[in-house]
């Protein structure tokens, strides 16, 4: 039953055009076992018909409108409209499943000191068969700076509670790929997170999707560099050298999957600048000098091919 006091639980759901996966993705919430929630829409520049989301008739429902600006901006006008102590987000292709809202809220609820939770997950192909579960829930604790490098966490699995707000921390729009690790990253310089090694929503994968794509990836890891070269994080310089190493070391393997040799070069030039500053210096150098070898033999490789068409 829906009362005048706020909800404890405020759940954003952006999205643009896929009416009727978003019409899913809202049903999951609405099975919750847990009742006390809302539900923020937000519509972001839809170009196609919207009308039956448009026409749900639904107290714990809101929807919100806005010119296609991307999900950053699109959570952070769910985010300014949110009542509840926690929030929670979902994107417009994914599902929640029956118990997550109860038992999220209960290792909130049991930890007050912790903004951040998130949870594993089943993933789930475009006909919503399961495919298969990430146990992303064992990353968790003090994982500042190293979620820069490594974020397994996908956002339907994620809550956080309003103190994140009091310290004005939203998601920075300017970034269209990687804006939720860089989101995640200016939590967890505060505070410990919590994953929970339980499977609590589906999470829909595609081949187009930016965890299975090496040139999302690539614009992601740059994303990040262009993050932590404004030094909003307050990194100390070791730890500025490692985060930088390490992405670099990313970005030259995903430029040597794309078979983009001399960007994969440069990189590896970049990288061999921040080793210093490794803490696994001999098992770097090897792995790069394997690397190299390998990217010239593609290189090679490609060259020939290209001759023979």
């Amino acid at each position: 039953m829906i009362t005048d006091l706020n909800p404890l639980v405020s759940v954003i759901i952006p999205f643009f055009n896929r009416e009727e996966l978003t019409l899913i993705s809202i049903q999951s919430v609405l099975d919750q076992s847990f009742r006390d929630f809302e539900i923020i829409l937000v519509d972001d520049g839809s170009t196609e018909s919207i009308d039956k989301i448009i026409g749900l008739d639904n107290p714990r429902i809101i929807l919100l409108h806005q010119s296609n600006q991307g999900p950053a901006a699109a959570r952070n006008l769910g985010i300014r409209h949110s009542r509840g102590k926690y929030i929670a987000f979902l994107d417009s292709d994914d599902i929640f499943l029956p118990d997550k809202l109860t038992h999220q809220v209960g290792v909130h609820e049991t930890n007050p000191q912790i903004w951040f939770s998130h949870t594993s997950y089943q993933k789930i192909d475009q006909a919503g068969n399961i495919l298969g579960v990430t146990h992303s829930g064992i990353f968790t604790g003090c994982v500042f700076p190293d979620i820069l490098v490594y974020c397994p966490i996908a956002t339907p699995t994620v809550m956080i509670n309003r103190k994140v707000l009091e310290q004005s921390i939203f998601y920075d729009e300017q970034y269209k790929i990687s804006e939720d690790v860089i989101f995640y990253s200016k939590i967890a310089r505060h505070s410990e997170i919590i994953g929970i090694d339980i499977p609590l929503s589906c999470v829909r994968v595609s081949e187009k999707s930016h965890s299975t794509n090496s040139n999302s990836q690539i614009s992601g890891y740059n994303n990040i560099l262009k993050f932590i070269g404004n030094k909003t994080l307050n990194l100390s310089e070791e730890q500025y050298q490692e985060v930088n190493y390490k992405i670099y070391n990313f970005l030259a393997l995903h430029y040597y999957l794309e078979g983009k040799v001399e960007n994969f070069i440069k990189f590896i030039g970049h990288s061999c600048y921040a080793i210093y500053f490794s803490k696994q210096k001999i098992q770097t150098i090897i792995v790069y000098l394997k690397m190299i070898l390998m990217a010239f033999g593609t290189k090679l490789g490609l060259i020939k091919k290209s001759n023979k068409s």
